[in-house]
């Protein structure tokens, strides 16, 4: 992974493309908008003789090193960083922040970072941008010091759709009520959770499904039963029904993630496993009995195959 610390000496970044129009952000989930913003960068990177476009993802959050505290990801930084490749970037790596980062004011952070360590020729930036001390730094504070330093600046309007403008808060909103249809609109893919898989409560092996229970790393969509595509450690996919909460059939009180991966066997415990969310099949519910909750599992993966296969042949159309 390419990490850009730039309170340490520049010798220390010998890895980090200079020259190149760049983008910085948290970029989490990199929905639609954040995909803009590289694309954006990649018309002034041609616009400017091909230069190579470099989005840095900002790691940690600047809020969880001033003591606030921050929801779950969308998504994790490795996928951040290949979906920003994704989107068009040349490369993608992690601006390290840090308690010195953080205490430079706007002039010197626009010094240090962009101009010195990158010798950056573009800039690309949201209008809601800010940089430096207190979030003192913002565009009209780049539409200063960019012209002093020949670096081109392009400020990106907000990306609205339907229902108001996309943003990490609306994604995880979306998600919140179960509505991965809508987080799939906004992020212009299916919202992918990840995490390791744990041991569970073994139960669904004695009813005949058995699942992968996972520590998510990421958002956890609401409690529901859902069709996912599962991807394995070794990229392989297959379908799955997923189920987010408790199990109230059993009189299990505790929220857990459980996935019936679709034509599987196998051990995958310790194993990091991706679910990404097409639907939501229903909503979660208590069964009288153990039977009654089989036969609705079997009428959930009834309905979950054709969804799951569905978008797999999308997938691989050409």
């Amino acid at each position: 992974m390419l990490v850009f610390d730039p309170t340490q000496p520049a010798h220390d970044h010998t890895d980090i493309p200079r020259g190149a129009v760049v983008t910085l952000g948290n970029f989490d989930g990199v929905h639609r908008g954040h995909a803009t913003l590289v694309s954006t960068a990649v018309h002034l990177a041609h616009a400017l003789g091909n230069l190579p476009v470099l989005a840095l993802a900002l790691d940690p959050h600047p809020r969880s090193l001033l003591g606030q505290a921050l929801p779950a990801p969308l998504t994790t930084l490795e996928d951040r960083l290949a979906l920003l490749r994704q989107a068009g970037a040349t490369e993608a790596g992690v601006l390290r922040t840090s308690p010195t980062l953080l205490s430079w004011d706007a002039d010197t952070f626009f010094q240090k970072v962009l101009v010195e360590s990158l010798n950056s020729k573009g800039l690309v930036e949201g209008e809601n941008f800010c940089f430096g001390r207190s979030r003192a730094g913002t565009i009209d504070t780049l539409k200063k010091l960019c012209p002093l330093s020949d670096i081109h600046l392009s400020v990106v309007a907000p990306v609205s759709e339907t229902a108001g403008e996309i943003s990490s808060t609306r994604i995880r909103a979306a998600l919140a009520e179960g509505k991965v249809d809508l987080a799939a609109r906004l992020l212009n893919r299916p919202y992918r959770l990840r995490g390791l898989v744990i041991h569970g409560a073994h139960r669904g092996r004695t009813i005949g499904f058995p699942t992968a229970n996972l520590a998510g790393r990421t958002v956890v969509p609401a409690a529901g039963v859902y069709a996912c595509i599962a991807t394995l450690p070794d990229g392989s996919t297959l379908p799955a029904a997923t189920h987010i909460g408790p199990a109230p059939t059993f009189g299990d009180t505790l929220p857990r993630i459980e996935a019936h991966l679709l034509d599987f066997s196998g051990n995958l415990y310790g194993l990091d496993l991706a679910l990404d969310f097409l639907a939501q099949v229903r909503q979660p519910q208590q069964f009288p009995s153990p039977q009654a909750l089989m036969a609705q599992m079997n009428q959930d993966i009834d309905h979950i195959r054709p969804i799951c296969l569905n978008h797999l042949h999308k997938g691989s159309a050409p």
